[in-house]
């Protein structure tokens, strides 16, 4: 096997999206991109479906990245293990509001001053669903705001935080303060909201201190309505605090476990989800799907209406793979003025067709 001296490492050597050192400097643009990334702000709910390796999860992650960047709240969700395989559009509608509910209060906690946009009744809301959805994941979320906060506090914006919550940061990051939902809402400047008043609207009256204990299950129990109330309030806080829309992204479906990579499960497991039309037209929220191939196939066999939950077909011409792997051994040549290319590597052009076809 002949060497290649002006490699710094394999550039193949990752299998996926999130392993990558720097996905936007080897990521090319697919020719739907801008179209997606536009009709996703727009509320407009897409598909992306295509084979395994073409790059839908990278789709993904650079699409979060560039709506984060565009005024839009981008949701990204990955793990679905508490989620049935069948009968299961209430946890996936709760996985929705629980990850709206963390972006939310991820946005307060660095930009606690955002509170004075929001009304009496939505600040009680929020933190109301803070306590209902707090779990392991915000409190590491917290902290590792917390420790960067720490870190940065020499500038001026970070310094004026860190003097007001100097006691709780050094508490937090020191492990000395016990990160709860009630130091959470603390750190937002949310209230405490002991007051269920503001709460009936959606699941009656049930104290704070009681909500923060129903399990997923119970609340999916109390009804698909109640959550997607829960979810409209949550995308009016959102609207309020300046983000132009929601847009909510599955990806890695194909990949849960208990789903084992069949065709018939993905289908099952997502079929409801894909069929809810109240869900869909949800102003200013938009749903992306990252899905095989194969499974819109079965899905549309089952009554998913693709006319309204257009899919985009991943695929890639000759040239358009030949430039991805450039792009990448570009981003592992040593010497970026004479990079590796296929080209050097493989001469012949109808030999290099050949090792790109798919």
């Amino acid at each position: 096997m002949c060497k290649i001296y002006n490699i710094s490492d394999n550039p193949f050597a990752r299998f996926s999206a999130e392993e990558e050192e720097d996905l936007r400097s080897i990521f090319l643009k697919p020719r739907y991109y801008d179209a997606l990334k536009s009709n996703a702000r727009q509320g407009n709910s897409r598909i992306l479906v295509g084979q395994r390796g073409l790059g839908k999860s990278a789709t993904i992650h650079m699409l979060f990245e560039d709506l984060k960047a565009n005024g839009t709240l981008p949701l990204l969700i990955t793990r679905y293990e508490e989620i049935p395989l069948s009968d299961n559009k209430g946890y996936f509608l709760y996985k929705i509001v629980q990850s709206l509910t963390k972006s939310l209060a991820e946005h307060l906690y660095k930009n606690r001053k955002d509170a004075k946009l929001l009304s009496k009744e939505q600040r009680g809301r929020l933190s109301y669903l803070v306590e209902m959805f707090y779990d392991d994941e915000i409190a590491e979320d917290y902290l590792k705001q917390a420790q960067i906060i720490k870190t940065k506090k020499r500038n001026n914006w970070f310094r004026r935080l860190f003097n007001k919550n100097l006691n709780l940061i050094n508490g937090v990051v020191n492990g000395a303060i016990k990160i709860t939902s009630s130091v959470v809402r603390q750190s937002m400047g949310l209230p405490e909201n002991n007051d269920t008043a503001t709460n009936t609207a959606i699941f009656g009256e049930i104290p704070i201190n009681e909500i923060n204990s129903l399990s997923m299950k119970e609340v999916v129990d109390k009804g698909n309505d109640k959550i997607i109330s829960i979810l409209r309030l949550l995308v009016d806080i959102a609207l309020s605090l300046k983000y132009e829309s929601i847009v909510v992204l599955f990806d890695k479906i194909d990949e849960f476990a208990a789903i084992n990579a069949d065709v018939n499960k993905v289908a099952e497991f997502t079929l409801q989800i894909l069929t809810d039309t109240d869900l869909l037209y949800t102003n200013k929220l938009s749903i992306v799907f990252s899905l095989w191939s194969e499974v819109k196939r079965t899905l549309n066999g089952r009554g998913v209406r693709f006319d309204k939950f257009q899919d985009i077909d991943i695929s890639w011409r000759d040239e358009e793979l030949e430039h991805i792997i450039d792009k990448r051994l570009l981003f592992y040549s040593i010497n970026k003025k004479a990079p590796v290319t296929l080209k050097s590597l493989i001469p012949f052009e109808n030999d290099r067709k050949g090792s790109v076809a798919i």
